[in-house]
């Protein structure tokens, strides 16, 4: 019955070069992942993180060299996904394939809250960023943190949206790495120049400008959010209460 779908906001990337020089370009970026002057993980954390590190690698990765030179924030990346695979738990988006069918059938318009950063030329930044130190040691030791804590947490919390438990779901934080790994990035002096940090704020502002037109607009509109940005003190769902939108759980 929805009139409009609104898409989950983000920041998109798009290197402007075509599909060749994209590809010329792999090397390069692949590059880029790794710390500064060659120096590994053991090098650039501190030794209490690198033998929490070790225990996890151990666990999670195996014998993997190559990610000693990775940067502490893609170092973080790989532990995660492993460690997420490992668990039986899944980042797929499984939601949209059931959400990209009901579009196709029932043909409502669907807007877009995204904020695209067109990079032209890619070279000189990527090898700004290659030289660049970032401060990502939070990253690492959050990512870490949430891995050795959290994971029986997660598997509750999957299970709970899986089947719409929504007391289940406001009883159990949602512990959240990941703004640390984006300040890490959009702190950066790369970070600044492509305007990262600006972006994100105007994508948040996208989609409550979308999401208060619908409002005002439709008699039904189908938004999808994750649930750390919807339901966090300061999510989504927070900010449309401040303005005075009534907020229904499903169970409500």
């Amino acid at each position: 019955n929805a009139q409009e779908v609104i898409r989950p906001p983000g920041v998109s990337f798009n290197v402007d070069v075509g599909w060749f020089k994209g590809l010329a370009l792999l090397p390069s970026m692949l590059g880029a992942r790794k710390n500064p002057d060659g120096k590994t993980l053991k090098q650039v954390v501190s030794p209490q993180s690198y033998a929490r590190w070790e225990a996890l690698k151990a666990q999670y990765i195996g014998n993997d060299g190559g990610i000693e030179k990775w940067r502490p924030l893609f170092a973080a990346q790989e532990l995660y996904k492993k460690a997420i695979k490992k668990s039986g738990l899944d980042n797929a988006k499984s939601v949209w394939p059931v959400i990209t069918k009901a579009i196709e059938t029932h043909h409502p318009s669907v807007t877009l809250t995204t904020v695209k950063i067109t990079v032209t030329d890619p070279k000189p930044l990527i090898k700004e960023f290659s030289k660049t130190t970032l401060d990502d040691t939070a990253c690492f030791d959050n990512t870490m943190t949430r891995i050795e804590s959290n994971l029986d947490a997660m598997r509750v919390r999957a299970n709970a949206w899986a089947t719409g438990d929504i007391a289940a779901l406001q009883s159990l934080p949602v512990a959240n790495q990941y703004q640390a790994c984006m300040d890490a990035v959009s702190e950066a002096g790369i970070g600044r120049k492509l305007g990262f940090g600006d972006a994100q704020r105007q994508t948040e502002a996208k989609w409550m400008a979308a999401a208060e037109a619908a409002l005002n607009t439709n008699a039904t509109t189908h938004a999808v959010l994750d649930l750390g940005s919807m339901t966090g003190a300061n999510g989504y769902l927070a900010k449309l209460k401040a303005k005075g939108y009534t907020v229904l759980a499903p169970d409500e």
